[in-house]
């Protein structure tokens, strides 16, 4: 009895560098996942703030963020526009038809510009309709 208990003693430490490796390895793996999307994301972001070219698709997308920024201007309360807020786009939204034309999905793009995966799925949605309808 005591030698069985001896031996399952002498055992837990080699039992325990097993676990600890497995786990180690585990997060070891997902770690070099994450690193793999980080690296991804920051060359599709490269590429679209190197693109210095006007696509045809960019410019009514550019137009109809325009025309969305006088509306929401003009639909501001007296006072706000008195005290000089501004009813411009957010800058962000100024690289999303870039960003789409390069490849990124709705979820990348949220991530990349900090809004909604939802928002980011409609504003998708949105420069899809424009591009259909100028076709």
């Amino acid at each position: 009895m005591i030698t069985d208990t001896a031996n399952i003693i002498s055992s837990l430490p080699w039992f325990f560098a097993i676990a600890g490796a497995g786990c180690m390895a585990v997060l070891y793996s997902k770690r070099r996942e994450e690193q793999r999307k980080i690296n991804r994301l920051s060359k599709k972001i490269q590429a679209v703030l190197a693109d210095t070219t006007l696509e045809r698709p960019t410019v009514p997308f550019a137009a109809s963020l325009n025309q969305a920024a006088m509306t929401t201007r003009l639909q501001q309360p007296r006072l706000q526009l008195q005290s000089g807020v501004s009813g411009e786009a957010p800058e962000k939204y100024k690289f999303f038809s870039n960003m789409i034309a390069r490849g990124m999905n709705p979820s990348e793009i949220s991530e990349v510009l900090g809004i909604s995966t939802v928002e980011a799925t409609q504003l998708t949605r949105l420069c899809g309709l424009n591009d259909a309808r100028n076709l």
